[in-house]
């Protein structure tokens, strides 16, 4: 039975440590998705300047 017990909890720990880790990717994950948002509206923003610029350069 011991042995059986020692089974299921080091099945346990790995499964948290697993979790851990997914975790820490699913973070990752998600700041870098923000971080690629903010560029996406820094890349737009710049592209309305350029416009605005090509359309009126006497604006700037």
């Amino acid at each position: 039975m011991k042995n059986t017990d020692k089974e299921v909890r080091d099945v346990i720990e790995n499964l948290q440590a697993v979790k851990e880790l997914d975790t820490k990717e699913y973070e990752t994950i998600m700041h870098r998705t923000k971080k690629f948002d903010e560029l996406d509206k820094l890349i737009s923003r710049l592209k309305e300047i350029s416009e605005s610029f090509n359309n009126n350069p006497d604006d700037l």
